[in-house]
């Protein structure tokens, strides 16, 4: 996106709340996608009310890897620390997938607290 495009975009009022669903570039090795998910965010907050990681994509190959209680917690605790740092002031939500166990869902919704 060109710098002309992104202030462009920037200045569009909208009448209903706006979203930006992230998930990891597709081929990343799982130890590069947080950072993936971070940069994504830094570049792309202004243009949104509210933010999703999606870290239950089936349209990204190897999405099992993601979808691991212990990655969404990092990515949880990354993603506050890149906020704060950047004054992101933004809601943020996980997409995830149906599979986790009640205890695994505990987990998660307290790393995301």
């Amino acid at each position: 996106m060109t710098k002309k495009t992104a202030k462009k975009m920037s200045n569009i009022e909208h009448k209903i709340p706006l979203g930006i669903s992230i998930a990891p570039t597709t081929g990343l090795e799982l130890s590069l996608m947080v950072e993936d998910y971070l940069k994504t965010l830094s570049k792309l907050h202004t243009f949104a009310d509210y933010i999703t990681l999606n870290v239950s994509c089936p349209n990204v190959a190897k999405c099992e890897q993601f979808a691991q209680v212990s990655f969404i917690k990092e990515l949880a605790k990354k993603a506050r620390e890149r906020m704060s740092l950047e004054k992101i002031e933004k809601d943020i939500y996980f997409k995830i997938g149906p599979h986790f166990s009640n205890e695994e869902l505990d987990e998660i919704v307290q790393a995301c607290l």
